[in-house]
């Protein structure tokens, strides 16, 4: 053995000592860094994988041979990418696929086709995920969901990988747990091309609390009042020009600080929002979003123990007469109280069925109080 050969093999042995020595990525990715590019050999780069396969990457081209590269792909699909060119057979790259949807994005040119694309999502709907959202046709989205979700309303592995907004608001139709329209609105992109304000309404009406994931596009008024109906908090999510007098009702009724939420305009302008301010000062107590409503557009309402100059009534209708913007109070008997409510449930009822109560609203016969000097008689 010349000197010279003696030298290469001591270095190749200290090599392999200090490598054995190497703690972790850091310490292997430092010593791999320090090799001369004339001291590597294949050996020594496929101790250095054994030892550290996340440093694939780091590996000279010239030293990953086919088997080295197929061992890397069994590993992690992923490390396709780091694989010569020149290496990437289609048996090695389904490989990396069958271990990872993701290693298509990492196919040569000449396999980046919509053929190939088909074939890889008909040997597995799941294939989906890695082609490129450019290249996913209705086809492919098709076979991937009805091999999926259409077999098992759990699976939900490519719901993220779809392109269609028709097949989301399938799914968010059937599904009715608030958590698990949470989940699949937390791992859809933030797309308003996919989450259109058909999904968005369908989504919100069970969980108003997804309200702050839907793109600022896709928030319509119909969206952010169904947001609201179903968590009043949302409203903070609503966009300002779409907060109308209406929604911060809604909110406001159902928790008192979301006022903060209300804008000043609405606040101070003529609207069912200051008309349900101006309804407290007068009975010194709430009523529920229904009443204000019912109130506001001129039907009466009752409620019970109002405090006045006069002293308390126990039963009382509250009357509002939009033409005149005026209020007033009407003393009840305890049945009529009963009879009332009866009603104002019933017209609560027609109101979420998006009914009309009106003709279960009408008053009956009642004596007028007639105020005196010790208060209010009959």
């Amino acid at each position: 053995m010349t000197d010279q050969a003696k030298q290469i093999f001591q270095r190749r042995e200290y090599y392999l000592q200090t490598l054995e020595r190497c703690d972790g990525y850091t310490q292997t990715l430092n010593f791999l860094n320090s090799i001369p590019s004339e001291d590597m050999t294949l050996g020594l780069a496929e101790r250095i994988f054994v030892k550290e396969p996340e440093l694939f990457y780091r590996i000279p081209d010239k030293f990953k041979d086919r088997e080295l590269c197929d061992t890397a792909v069994r590993y992690d699909g992923s490390y396709l990418k780091y694989v010569p060119e020149a290496m990437k057979t289609w048996e090695l790259c389904m490989k990396a696929i069958r271990r990872s949807p993701y290693a298509i994005a990492h196919l040569p040119v000449s396999m980046k086709n919509p053929e190939t694309y088909l074939r890889l999502v008909r040997e597995n709907p799941r294939n989906l995920k890695g082609i490129p959202r450019a290249n996913r046709t209705s086809e492919m989205c098709r076979i991937a969901f009805d091999n999926t979700y259409g077999k098992n309303k759990t699976d939900y592995s490519v719901i993220s990988a779809l392109t269609d907004p028709s097949m989301l608001y399938r799914v968010f139709r059937e599904q009715d747990d608030p958590k698990k329209i949470r989940f699949l609105m937390d791992i859809l992109p933030h797309d308003a091309a996919l989450i259109t304000p058909k999904v968005a309404l369908e989504a919100v009406r069970k969980n108003g609390k997804v309200l702050n994931s839907v793109p600022s596009h896709s928030i319509t008024a119909e969206v952010a009042d169904a947001a609201v109906m179903n968590w009043p908090e949302a409203i903070q999510w609503v966009p300002r020009k779409l907060r109308t007098p209406d929604i911060c009702l809604r909110a406001a009724t159902c928790r008192r600080e979301l006022s903060v939420y209300v804008p000043d305009k609405i606040a101070k302008e003529r609207n069912i929002y200051s008309f349900h301010r101006r309804v407290e000062e007068l009975l010194r107590q709430p009523l529920d979003y229904h009443r204000y409503k019912m109130l506001y557009e001129g039907k009466p309402v009752c409620t019970e123990c109002v405090w006045t100059r006069c002293g308390v009534i126990d039963y009382c209708e509250v009357n509002y007469n939009p033409n005149k913007n005026r209020l007033g109070l009407r003393i009840l008997t305890e049945s009529a109280y009963r009879e009332r409510r009866q009603q104002q449930q019933a017209y609560k009822a027609g109101q979420n069925r998006h009914g009309d109560t009106d003709t279960a609203l009408r008053r009956p016969p009642q004596k007028v109080p007639q105020k005196t000097k010790r208060g209010l008689k009959w």
